[in-house]
């Protein structure tokens, strides 16, 4: 874009391209890790409903939670 104004300019194509390979990736990552994060708070929940006190527990929770 720059060298529009300026064809002498630098070319900033491959530092563009650099920096959005790498955001790609941290998505591509975050999203693993949510996608992680998910499954690991499903499977508690689960757990946590099949208990027997499982309503106390998660009251207590939301009530720690919200302090």
């Amino acid at each position: 874009m720059a060298r529009i104004q300026d064809p002498d300019a630098e070319c900033l194509c491959d530092s563009l391209t650099a920096r959005y390979n790498r955001t790609v990736d941290r998505l591509r990552a975050l999203k693993d890790r949510q996608q992680y994060a998910d499954t690991w708070w499903h499977a508690l929940r689960a757990v946590i409903e099949a208990h027997p006190d499982g309503r106390a527990i998660l009251a207590d929770a939301h009530h720690r939670a919200s302090r």
